[in-house]
């Protein structure tokens, strides 16, 4: 089994002199069926602070489930006043737009970063019941019970992904899944040149009419083909604002906008910000924000 840790990694500067955050990091990227089908991603994170600290977590395109081993986190969604404590153990749908999250000095967490079909498919509810939402493990699935506990108990990050892969194989075998409708619609999700096309080219190039098709973006995806589309052209920006360098003017075309305009108008509604602000408060950690509060 490969992983990746990352226990030197530089120390994210934030506003005051001398201010850092020390991270170490742990992936398991699944390479093998079925693991690979369900999963992005098992990750794990410990970090340390001289200082509480504000992050805000744009829109990433991702479903996940955490565990929340830390105390004294609360999160506020984007445009909301009061927060709210952060679950022990959560699943977290497709945001549209920031979730503000309060840090203490010390964080731990493990999670399970999902292709958003894995979602519907795994458990009994639609991805549009989970996205912009922050779920406690009760609302999702009895099983998390056991799982969290057995995750607490070791702290050996092969042992706690080989605990995560046998949930994963016993709530397979419980479910009944069309596959050839899954491929497709994870094909669909992960193919990048989206961006460039229109609902009715998307429809005939997965083989779907474009009933079939609103009908299967909506239940696995959580989203209508057209603001799936918007939606991949906001994450591809993202993603070019963060490691390319590239004029703002040459992001937006590469991504399929029409124009300047639209691209800066897109990035406003998904992160409250512009793509000029994004530059400027960027962090290591795409689509990672960290402040000190005043």
């Amino acid at each position: 089994m490969k992983y990746n840790y990352f226990d030197n990694l530089p120390a994210i500067k934030l506003p005051k002199q001398a201010t850092t955050l020390n991270q170490k990091v742990w992936h398991y990227i699944p390479e093998t069926v079925p693991e690979k089908l369900f999963i992005g991603k098992i990750w794990k994170t410990c970090g340390a602070s001289d200082v509480t600290r504000l992050e805000t977590v744009l829109p990433k395109g991702t479903v996940e489930i955490v565990f929340n081993f830390s105390d004294g986190i609360s999160f506020r969604k984007f445009g909301e006043k009061t927060s709210s404590p952060l679950p022990s153990v959560f699943v977290n749908g497709l945001n549209f737009s920031p979730v503000h999250v309060s840090l203490p000095k010390g964080q731990h967490y493990f999670g399970l970063q999902l292709h958003p079909c894995a979602l519907p498919s795994l458990f009994d509810l639609t991805l549009e019941e989970c996205n912009n939402q922050i779920l406690g493990k009760e609302v999702i699935c009895k099983s998390l019970n056991h799982l969290t506990e057995q995750l607490s108990e070791t702290h050996n990050f092969l042992m706690q992904v080989n605990l995560v892969l046998n949930w994963l194989d016993k709530k397979l075998s419980e479910c009944y899944l069309d596959m050839d409708i899954y491929r497709r619609i994870l094909s669909l999700h992960l193919n990048q040149n989206i961006i460039h096309l229109s609902v009715r080219k998307l429809g005939e190039d997965y083989s779907l009419s474009e009933r079939h098709l609103r009908r299967l973006c909506r239940h696995f995806l959580g989203l209508s083909p057209e603001k799936l589309i918007l939606y991949k052209k906001y994450l591809a920006a993202l993603k070019c604002l963060h490691q390319s360098g590239q004029k703002l003017t040459a992001v937006g075309l590469e991504c399929g906008f029409y124009d300047q305009s639209h691209f800066i108008r897109t990035f406003r509604l998904f992160t409250g910000m512009t793509p000029g602000n994004y530059i400027v408060k960027k962090g290591i950690i795409p689509g990672h924000i960290f402040e000190i509060p005043h």
